[in-house]
């Protein structure tokens, strides 16, 4: 007897590609009743992804057709691009990739809001993160969780970043691990350019790639309206998050977000984040090499289990 699905699902704001994998998922359902737990708790999964409106943002200067095209083969996540450069003609990239949302956002709304100096070491008192915090803070706030990743940023697939949301289900900051400044002195790191509305202790940590919770997202937002601008990342998202007592966990996953490295000899893994990686043609040889890792690690473990 055929199975008739007992939910309902919307699938209005999935991508095209989405939408045929659940339609053809559906369409087949379980074949046995032994598998109707299983059948359901993927769809379940699948459905938290995309209805509760888990995103991926990258921030960019400019869009690049490496990262494009691997961004666009993902299905389970809302993709978009925030491109830093104002003036930069995203026609052919919009024509191109249909299942990525390119953004940009003026300066002045930032200006205006509050959204300013996050990453001002560069010598930008707005750049991509104060426009990508004010996009998803004051425009498009809707999202339960969402990825914020620097463009030289890398990572093997999508699978890493859904791994990471499985064992971290309901976090409010995830982000490398953080240090502790006890006393305010302004004497170590960057302490004595950053400006913090909280009294001592302050944290900071290298934050190129995190994710947000909604909670997390309106923390900035009140910390903006607060004061009339924000100050460095490094500093502001671990003291936010510890100081307005949110749930902040630094997975291992998360460790290899550098300042400065080299990863010519490191060990790298799939499910693991780096910084910085800046080559992109390095991007796409390093998914192959996994990629082959990983094949050679399947068929040694079918091997074992054929000769046990």
């Amino acid at each position: 007897m055929r199975f008739t699905p007992l939910i309902s699902i919307n699938i209005n704001e999935m991508t095209e590609r989405t939408k045929k994998y659940v339609q053809y998922f559906l369409s087949k359902g379980p074949k046995k009743e032994s598998h109707i737990i299983l059948y359901y708790i993927k769809i379940l999964f699948y459905l938290y992804l995309k209805l509760y409106m888990n995103i991926i943002c990258l921030i960019t200067w400019q869009p690049k057709k490496i990262w494009c095209d691997f961004l666009d083969t993902f299905s389970l996540y809302k993709i978009c691009m925030m491109v830093d450069d104002d003036a930069f003609d995203l026609m052919l990239f919009t024509a191109l990739y249909k299942n990525i949302h390119f953004i940009k956002v003026s300066k002045d709304l930032c200006r205006q809001a509050g959204y300013m100096n996050t990453n001002y070491f560069i010598g930008k008192v707005i750049s991509g993160w104060d426009k990508v915090l004010y996009y998803f803070g004051m425009d498009e706030d809707k999202y339960d969780f969402i990825w914020l990743i620097e463009d030289d940023v890398f990572f093997y697939a999508e699978q890493t970043l859904i791994r990471l949301d499985n064992n971290y289900a309901t976090e409010d900051l995830l982000a490398n691990r953080y240090y502790t400044n006890p006393d305010g002195n302004k004497q170590t790191w960057n302490w004595a350019h950053v400006t913090l509305s909280f009294a001592p202790p302050y944290y900071r940590g290298m934050m190129c790639a995190v994710r947000f919770s909604k909670k997390m997202m309106g923390c900035i937002k009140q910390y903006a309206r607060d004061n009339g601008t924000l100050t460095f990342l490094e500093a502001l998202f671990p003291t936010v998050a510890i100081k307005r007592h949110l749930n902040y966990a630094t997975p291992i996953e998360m460790a290899d977000i550098h300042y400065r490295y080299n990863f010519v000899k490191t060990a790298m893994d799939a499910n693991s984040l780096y910084h910085p990686i800046k080559n992109m043609y390095t991007h796409v040889w390093l998914r192959q090499q996994l990629y082959r890792s990983n094949a050679e690690k399947k068929r040694f473990k079918l091997a074992h289990l054929k000769s046990a």
